[in-house]
């Protein structure tokens, strides 16, 4: 099929006839810029058999719309801080409304204080001397392999101020010192900085008893390995977050750590004979939290005299983890009859300050 202009704007559109798809297929010739104006344009098409026979002619209009894409910024200023030594980085999201298929290259002559890369305008202050301004931005967009400058430009106004960093806290968890797992999570909120926090120091009289690390953007602080807290104590450390390439100090966090309650489960009475020779074997359980387990167990004074007595002249019990051992040789010097027995059980890593854990039952010796 042929095609032909009723004007001459109209030749800016290519129409070309698909025999597959039985179809016409209008697009423009050249990118934005050199679109025809919004309007209907008329073409005469002269169709041909395949012998080469012309049919008579007919027409076809073409209607264009004004939808030449259009930029828009995320925001339309940005501030900057002399403070930061040009560490410090501001950016923007840049889109396209408008118009079908076309895709953002960059923009033209862009200041020394912009970059452009991935949808993402990113503002820098290039030296010491800069003092900002409103830059009009041109975007280079594409389509069909095709680039073209749009003529309609953005503004984006750059800031620049003077002024020191800082930062606060806000904390989410708790320490609990039979989880070494447990942790405080802080979620740092910057004043006069733009960036993510890329380190952490503590200082301060208690700063050895805490480990911090930062974890994209965000603190976690845990206790260190080998130290013993107290429940009552307040603990004081100074952080120094690292962000926008400077070192920057805050205020004193306060930390608390706490000690989860433990549960045992209950022991059952046991009966020994005078004459046995094997040790009465008692098996401790945790039955919360998870995480704790059998630090050191001992055989609490308030337990029967007579049994006390008997089972430190035999040597004592033996502990292994939650497995108690009496000897065998206590039983022989106790008289048949009941005899009461309390363990204190402490917590691996319990609080210095925190009281044990009692355990009993009753012991039954017979002839």
């Amino acid at each position: 099929m042929d095609f032909e202009a009723a004007r001459e704007e109209g030749k800016r559109i290519d129409l070309s006839f698909d025999p597959e798809t039985d179809s016409i297929e209008a697009k423009f010739k050249e990118m934005p810029k050199e679109m025809p104006k919004a309007g209907t344009y008329s073409y005469t098409y002269t169709a041909y058999l395949e012998n080469g026979t012309a049919l008579p002619s007919g027409t076809i209009k073409v209607t264009v719309a004004a939808t030449a894409p259009k930029v828009k910024l995320s925001a339309a200023s940005v501030k900057l801080n002399r403070y930061l030594a040009g560490q410090e980085k501001a950016t923007v999201k840049v889109t396209l409304t408008g118009g079908d298929g076309y895709a953002i290259e960059g923009f033209e002559e862009l200041p020394d204080c912009l970059d452009y890369a991935d949808g993402i305008l990113t503002a820098t202050i290039p030296n010491a001397d800069f003092t900002g301004g409103s830059y009009v931005l041109n975007a280079i967009v594409s389509r069909n392999g095709e680039t073209a400058t749009l003529p309609a430009g953005v503004i984006l106004r750059v800031q620049v101020y003077d002024r020191a960093p800082s930062f606060r806290l806000t904390a989410k968890g708790k320490l609990d010192v039979l989880n070494p797992a447990s942790e405080i999570v802080y979620t740092p909120r910057l004043t006069n900085a733009q960036g993510a926090v890329t380190d952490i120091r503590l200082e301060g009289a208690d700063a050895e008893l805490f480990a911090a690390e930062v974890v994209d953007g965000v603190v976690h602080l845990t206790m260190a390995k080998g130290c013993t807290y107290s429940t009552r104590t307040t603990y004081k450390v100074i952080p120094v977050l690292t962000f926008c390439g400077q070192e920057v100090t805050g205020s004193t966090l306060s930390i608390r750590v706490t000690q989860s309650t433990v549960k045992l489960a209950k022991l059952s009475n046991r009966t020994v004979y005078q004459s046995q020779t094997a040790p009465l074997v008692q098996v401790l359980s945790i039955t919360s939290p998870a995480t704790a387990e059998f630090g050191e167990i001992t055989l609490n004074s308030r337990s029967t005299t007579t049994l006390r007595n008997a089972v430190e002249a035999a040597g004592g019990i033996e502990v292994s983890g939650g497995v108690v051992r009496f000897p065998a040789k206590a039983f022989a010097s106790l008289k048949p009859g009941r005899y009461t027995v309390i363990l204190d059980v402490t917590p691996e890593n319990a609080a210095a300050d925190a009281k044990p854990i009692q355990a009993r039952f009753t012991l039954t010796v017979q002839k």
